[in-house]
């Protein structure tokens, strides 16, 4: 099996897992930080990622409700949407931690947590968390071009126009 088969097949490849490790500023720091934590494996460090992206996930969205930006009685959001916003919003970030082990099936998931997200938020709101943008960017980066141009066309095209045919209440182009 070439390596592009196993990465077409959803294997990660030999370096997949320390693929994008980044040498950036702060990189270092970083892993050194983690490391004296415990944490050395990408697998860790991906663990802790989704555990980040979900605090400032909260963070968002206590900023959006504090401000009225989800919308103003009596076309806000009530109580129950609220609660369902927030637990699908930060159980997006939760698939994270497997994003270098299975890039599309992460990918899939949060794409489809994301199409909820968007069928529960106020009508002429649209609530993107990071979550798709780095299950997206994870797909692209560690997976062929056809296989991350097909994972990302699908979740990102026709799941939020499934969620607007739904909001048209079927109506192919209202």
């Amino acid at each position: 099996m070439t390596p592009h088969q196993a990465a077409d097949a959803g294997a990660p490849d030999a370096g997949a897992l320390d693929a994008g490790a980044g040498t950036g500023p702060g990189v270092a720091t970083t892993r050194r930080v983690l490391g004296r934590l415990g944490v050395r494996s990408p697998l860790g460090r991906d663990i802790v990622l989704a555990a980040v992206w979900g605090v400032v996930t909260l963070a968002l969205l206590g900023g959006l409700l504090a401000t009225g930006e989800l919308g103003v009685a009596p076309r806000g959001p009530s109580s129950p949407q609220i609660t369902v916003m927030v637990v699908l919003a930060v159980v997006q970030c939760a698939p994270l931690a497997l994003r270098r082990v299975r890039p599309v099936a992460v990918l899939l998931v949060v794409a489809v947590l994301q199409a909820g997200l968007l069928a529960v938020v106020p009508s002429g709101i649209a609530l993107w968390t990071a979550a798709p943008v780095v299950a997206a960017y994870t797909v692209g980066s560690l997976r062929s071009t056809r296989v991350a141009v097909g994972a990302v066309s699908y979740t990102h095209l026709t799941l939020p126009t499934t969620d607007a045919w739904r909001r048209s209440g079927g109506a192919p182009y209202a």
